[in-house]
């Protein structure tokens, strides 16, 4: 009898047990809008904030650096890179996502720079915010090149 009922506890608690490493039901993802205003609204809008931040502009009084100079002005341009890098997870999500081979490395180009723009702003180092933002640039055309329709009839 002692041994019928350890056996019963015993067998009511696995499930229990073996349900325990399982998080949540992730919820439904619902894309709101398609990914053209994705692009235009959310990652061109927050890349031209990062583009536009450092670099060199020729006036008739000389040469201007552009440069972040106040704590705002950093957390400015921290904030639009790590929109631009949250967007790249958006874009691997269905119905975003194109196809499960090549938009996913692209998508993923698009996270591995903007987390090295995101350092690089950490960092308060103007030159290498202006270089990874070549980079971060050439993500972006890349994809483009492939996907996005007008684009890539101007690279055949």
């Amino acid at each position: 009898m002692r041994r019928a009922l350890l056996t019963a506890v015993t067998l009511s608690t696995v499930p229990t047990v073996l349900g325990c490493g399982r998080g949540p039901t992730a919820p439904p993802f619902k894309a709101v809008v398609d990914n053209k205003t994705l692009m235009n609204s959310v990652i061109e809008k927050h890349a031209n904030v990062v583009w536009e931040s450092v670099g060199l502009v020729d006036t008739a009084q000389g040469t201007e650096e552009l440069r972040p100079h106040t704590d705002a002005e950093w957390t400015n341009i921290r904030e639009a890179a790590v929109t631009i890098t949250e967007a790249g997870n958006l874009l691997m999500l269905v119905p975003r996502a194109q196809d499960a081979d090549e938009w996913m490395r692209k998508a993923g180009d698009l996270i591995t720079q903007g987390e090295r723009m995101v350092g690089a702003i950490d960092r308060r180092n103007p030159q290498e915010v202006f270089d990874v933002g070549a980079d971060l640039y050439e993500a972006c055309v890349n994809c483009h090149r492939k996907y996005m329709p007008g684009v890539k009839e101007q690279y055949r």
